[in-house]
């Protein structure tokens, strides 16, 4: 818990170099009401990797992490990843 955490991602498009690509990272609290909190929005490297951090937060919960990347015809795609923020001596709950 509160702990900082990398996420990196790699994009491509057979269409785009992957540094034309816009790329948003985003995280959401997995409970009802909750906005996504955007981490970045930008390119990613030539190589079409993208990495942000996110400092996880001091409470326990379900997170949904979600990179998005969109092209320049306005085509998207997402991955998606679940996440869990426990205390340490709670591991095995």
């Amino acid at each position: 818990l509160g702990d900082p955490v990398t996420l990196v991602g790699t994009v491509f498009d057979p269409n785009e170099a992957p540094d034309t690509l816009a790329v948003r990272w985003t995280v959401l609290l997995q409970e009802p009401g909750t906005t996504p909190l955007v981490l970045y929005e930008g390119a990613p490297s030539a190589t079409g990797t993208t990495t942000t951090t996110w400092d996880a937060p001091d409470a326990r919960g379900s997170w949904l992490v979600t990179l998005t990347v969109t092209d320049s015809d306005g085509n998207t795609g997402e991955a998606q990843v679940a996440l869990i923020a426990a205390d340490e001596l709670d591991a095995d709950n």
